[in-house]
């Protein structure tokens, strides 16, 4: 899938086509980058200078049950001045049913 915009305004694993409504709806994106403060202290992946990133994710409608997810990424990959990778892990939960899957993109 391709994720257009911000990592904080966007699901990785929503099916947006079973989850549009014209009905209320209540979202939330949450962020936290540890920016080098675990990675940096863990031999031999310090060397990444790489950003820990969790995330998690909800959105609840009217007369449905809430979606969730939730993510673990690294940050900040790459070579020199050119550290613009982003590689991640992330899972979801609906109605008693679990997906996994990865992402990997470009921040500027």
């Amino acid at each position: 899938r391709v994720t257009r915009g911000s990592y904080l305004q966007s699901f990785f694993l929503l099916p947006y086509y079973d989850f549009s409504t014209n009905k209320e709806f209540l979202e939330g994106h949450l962020e936290h980058d540890f920016k080098g403060f675990i990675m940096g202290k863990i031999p031999v992946l310090n060397w990444l200078k790489s950003n820990l990133v969790i995330s998690g994710k909800f959105l609840m409608i009217r007369d449905n049950s809430p979606y969730t997810e939730f993510g673990i990424a690294l940050d900040n990959l790459g070579w020199s001045k050119f550290r613009l990778l982003r590689a991640g892990f992330v899972q979801n939960h609906f109605e008693g049913v679990t997906e996994r899957g990865f992402n990997l993109g470009i921040s500027f």
